[in-house]
């Protein structure tokens, strides 16, 4: 499933049924519907991409326990509805156990061409200062080579005009 959902997908389930009475999978398509549902932010449709994994053991856990399958639901729906600052984006997975302890995830920011802090990559002030050091480094090169070729110009016009010579005796 994707995580988060970025549309409501409807599996075909009599949902008129009480949970106890449903087939595991049954109840499969109807927790799948019910987490389709939830509502997610717009920072996380636009950015957020991965994975919902859940295993067997946690929908028979679910199904045996309303008070697993609600704190469930209420971690994804939080999940589900946070404002990623600037959004930013990120890839992450949610693995949901047959307990609390079986459950994990991880969200990692993604590169992007602003933030430039993650890996290898320099940042945007460190790439800034390299390129006013290297207009800085050229501007002197270009400096002593416009000195360099007014020195050889005035050289040349002194030998024309004899003057070298005479310093020279």
């Amino acid at each position: 499933m994707g995580f988060p959902p970025v549309s409501s997908t409807k599996y075909e389930v009599d949902e008129s049924k009480d949970v106890s009475e449903m087939t595991l999978d049954e109840y499969k398509r109807y927790l799948c519907n019910k987490i389709s549902d939830l509502p997610v932010s717009d920072s996380a449709r636009l950015n957020t991409h991965g994975v919902l994994i859940l295993k067997e053991e946690a929908f028979v856990s679910m199904q045996k326990d309303p008070a697993y399958e609600k704190k469930i639901m209420n971690m994804l729906r939080k999940g589900f509805q946070t404002q990623y600052p600037f959004y930013s984006p990120n890839i992450g997975y949610q693995v949901i156990g047959g307990s609390e302890k079986e459950c994990y995830g991880e969200g990692v920011p993604m590169k992007s061409s602003s933030a430039g802090v993650y890996g290898r990559e320099k940042s945007w002030w460190n790439r800034r200062h390299d390129n006013l050091q290297n207009n800085l480094d050229a501007g002197r090169r270009e400096s002593l080579a416009r000195r360099l070729e007014r020195n050889r110009a005035d050289r040349l016009q002194e030998r024309a005009s004899g003057r070298h010579i005479d310093q020279c005796l």
